[in-house]
């Protein structure tokens, strides 16, 4: 099992955050030089399994890294409010 992931200049869309946000155990994430303009909306929210089991995305994120982005105001941060400290 992983705890830390590097996706940094792969081109990744909010859409690819919010599935990569299904895996549980990443404690450090790099997203660096991707080109973000926004972060999705419910990065910090809830998802389904396949189950029906309700799951929070990003449970266990630590470390975020998103240097060389374009999320260039304060509102593009808003949704990592949610995320556990």
């Amino acid at each position: 099992m992983f705890q830390m992931l590097d996706l940094s200049y792969n081109s990744l869309t909010p859409d690819d955050i919010i599935q990569i946000g299904c895996l549980r155990f990443i404690k450090v994430l790099y997203l660096s030089g991707n080109g973000l303009v926004t972060l999705p909306e419910n990065m910090a929210g809830f998802y389904v399994t396949e189950s029906g089991a309700k799951k929070r995305r990003f449970p266990k994120l630590e470390i975020l890294c998103l240097d060389d982005n374009k999320l260039n105001n304060l509102t593009a941060f808003a949704p990592l409010a949610g995320l556990k400290e």
